[in-house]
């Protein structure tokens, strides 16, 4: 009897993680948040698998890698873009202001 071929490419989302999932269908926006190496980006991309096969959906990802704040902006404006989303193009950089009040580029 020949052995039973490993299916290494198999992946495992634990029902807990399943039940921890399902409210991202019925939120706006849902923010995933742990280590590196804890299956974040494996856990939502299953889960969009499955809800892709109800139906057409729009994703917007963004990655945090920095603490400013323009290189946040240009990446979420940039994010939603690709998702076909010109929302936030209209909302340019902030304007900062001088100390006499006028406009600073």
């Amino acid at each position: 009897m020949p052995k039973p071929k490993w299916k290494l490419n198999t992946i495992y989302i634990s029902e807990r993680l399943q039940e921890s999932l399902r409210p991202i269908s019925r939120c706006a926006l849902t923010t995933v948040v742990a280590p590196m190496g804890y299956g974040k980006t494996t856990a939502v991309n299953w889960y969009l698998e499955e809800h892709a096969k109800a139906g057409p959906l729009r994703v917007v990802r963004i990655s945090v890698y920095s603490d400013n704040l323009a290189i946040f902006w240009r990446s979420a404006q940039d994010a939603f873009a690709r998702a076909g989303i010109d929302l936030l193009r209209e909302y340019g950089r902030r304007r900062r202001r001088s100390a006499g009040g006028r406009s600073l580029p």
